[in-house]
């Protein structure tokens, strides 16, 4: 069977999707660890959403991953119903970590780009598409060419961390 344009475009949506959650995922967890590294006390969501200015679902949400990703402790303090959170690890450990993983996504999307292009040069494209199949290569061309640069620019930012 043969891979539509619609196909590599439905793909594209999905890889773009990624990325974009990828990157706006710094910005609440980065105010949340920065809040609890900075504090001598454990904070509750209620604080955390506070401080950020950031609903308590979307801390909820934060908070669960950097949970599951133990780098924050979700924890009781006796007689209290709520919840408190506090770090885990060091802030270093923590950079050197999400430096490392952000790495790995960061293959994983460039082969996925690397997939795209390839599925797209083999697809049936009709007359009436072939604009926008040249329109989409071309993006998966600047992607794959950005995506190079900022991993030549992780691995060397990973190597600088890793020394230290």
């Amino acid at each position: 069977m043969s891979t539509t344009l619609d196909d590599v475009k439905g793909r594209f949506e999905l890889l773009w999707d990624r990325i974009v959650e990828d990157s706006e995922l710094g910005s609440v967890y980065g105010k949340i660890l920065s809040i609890l590294y900075l504090s001598d006390e454990p904070a509750s969501q209620r604080d955390l959403s506070q401080k950020t200015q950031v609903s308590i679902p979307a801390v909820s949400k934060a908070l669960d991953y950097l949970v599951a990703e133990g780098v924050v402790r979700k924890f009781k303090k006796k007689g209290d119903r709520t919840y408190y959170y506090s770090t885990l690890k060091n802030p270093r450990e923590m950079v050197i970590q999400r430096y490392s993983k952000i790495l790995e996504a960061q293959e994983n999307i460039r082969q996925e780009i690397l997939s795209l292009k390839t599925e797209l040069k083999h697809s049936y494209i009709k007359e009436k598409e072939k604009g926008e199949a040249r329109r989409l290569h071309s993006i998966l061309q600047d992607f794959e060419e950005i995506f190079n640069e900022v991993e030549k620019a992780l691995v060397e930012l990973n190597l600088t961390l890793a020394k230290r």
